[in-house]
């Protein structure tokens, strides 16, 4: 578990789990402060491709409890002890 306080300044912020730095490959969940939004990613190394979203209506700057628990191919994202985001994490090179 670990806290991350979003800030108004705009600047991105996420986590990149399984990442392959051979292929470029890996998962992005990115706190989208612009769009309201927490949302999940295929990063690859021409990108990245869009996978989910759930809404979250940011409040000024905050700090958030962040908890991500990873199982075999399967992903919870958790916010203030609250489930936000389940995601497949499909096996990247064992990662």
């Amino acid at each position: 578990m670990f806290d991350i306080r979003l800030q108004c300044t705009g600047v991105a912020t996420g986590l990149v789990i399984g990442q392959d730095l051979d292929t470029e490959s890996g998962f992005k969940i990115a706190f989208e402060r612009a769009d309201n939004r927490i949302a999940a990613y295929a990063k690859s190394s021409t990108g990245d491709s869009y996978i989910s979203h759930i809404p979250l209506t940011f409040i000024g700057d905050s700090t958030y409890i962040v908890s991500l628990t990873i199982n075999n191919d399967f992903c919870l994202l958790y916010i203030n002890v609250i489930i936000t985001l389940s995601n497949s994490v499909y096996n990247n090179n064992n990662n």
